[in-house]
């Protein structure tokens, strides 16, 4: 431990991200499922703030991480790109979707379902996501390539 203290890597920051993404999700979900009221309205606050924080702490910085991290040399340019390319593609997808989506099964049904996938992210991660902090370019990329011992 350093002078700045114990810093997690990428991998703990990602399922303590999504794991609080899909929590907040289903509460919100559940929220969204009841009567309006001040109580239900303040509670889905905390829930969005939540989902929020929790994206902030993981998510959101570590894939940008990961992106130039995971590639090798050669096609870092190449990779990072087509990562951008999907995230921001992704975000205008679910941008577009979301009051339509919301309009034929609910709002409730369409925050199961992104907490859904943020749970399907997070076993993405645990079974395929090498942890990248303090480890060598070649290191990650025999780990990727299934060598044994990486």
């Amino acid at each position: 431990m350093g002078a700045t203290g114990w810093r997690p890597g990428r991998r703990p920051l990602l399922l303590f991200s999504l794991g609080g993404m899909a929590l907040s999700l289903v509460a919100l979900g559940v929220v969204l499922g009841l009567p309006s009221g001040p109580v239900t309205n303040v509670t889905a606050l905390v829930c969005m703030v939540t989902y929020v924080a929790a994206f902030a702490v993981g998510l959101g910085p570590v894939f940008w991480i990961l992106a130039a991290e995971l590639f090798p040399p050669q096609a870092r340019a190449r990779g990072g790109a087509v990562c951008a390319l999907v995230n921001w593609a992704t975000n205008f997808v679910v941008g577009q979707m979301f009051l339509p989506a919301a309009d034929l099964v609910g709002k409730s049904a369409v925050f199961w379902f992104f907490a859904a996938v943020s749970g399907g992210a997070a076993l993405f991660v645990v079974r395929t996501v090498p942890e990248t902090k303090n480890r060598s370019l070649a290191d990650v990329q025999r780990e990727l390539a299934g060598v044994p011992g990486a």
